[in-house]
């Protein structure tokens, strides 16, 4: 409401251009355009806030509130629908083999005895639990400015946890 008020103080001083009133029919179509664009996250919040399902069942039933939506305003085709559902499991694909692909690394990683290595080093070394926190996330910090965050948490993070629990460190500072 703030912005609002803001927007329309700015508009008037600085002489934006504007047109005449349209009337309450067109502020009734407009909100009939846009209905099913706020339908959707309303529908989500609400579920997630009352504990009805998990995440994936609210995602789920999203997906088929967004179906109904598309075919209330006629912009459904079934071409649309078996590209949409095509795309998901490319998706999902791509997904999977990042996560098959990192338990292939991780496992050759631990075969060869890196993990082990260092975990010795770092326990080996005389600094506070709070300095090795800081290093990992100063790590993280220059890791995300050349990997995705899906790398980082499937191939450093558990290097870097083996590491802070041979050093005893309470895991919950590392995660948050």
């Amino acid at each position: 409401l703030f912005q609002l008020v803001v927007s329309f103080y700015l508009a008037k001083k600085r002489n934006f251009p504007c047109s005449q009133w349209q009337g309450w029919g067109n502020v009734w179509r407009t909100f009939k355009g846009g209905f099913g664009a706020i339908l959707l996250p309303l529908f989500v919040m609400v579920l997630l806030i009352c504990g009805i399902g998990t995440v994936v069942e609210i995602g789920a039933c999203s997906c088929l509130l967004a179906v109904v939506v598309s075919i209330i305003y006629g912009d459904f085709t079934f071409k649309m629908f078996i590209k949409s559902i095509v795309n998901a499991g490319l998706s999902a694909a791509k997904i999977l083999a990042i996560i098959s692909a990192a338990g292939i690394y991780q496992w050759i990683i631990s075969s060869m005895g890196a993990t082990r290595a260092i975990s010795e080093f770092v326990s080996g070394l005389e600094v506070s639990s709070t300095v090795l926190v800081a290093v990992c996330m100063l790590i993280f910090f220059v890791l995300g400015m050349l990997l995705d965050t899906t790398v980082q948490h499937l191939v450093i993070m558990p290097l870097m946890t083996s590491s802070l629990i041979a050093a005893n460190v309470d895991l919950i500072w590392f995660s948050v």
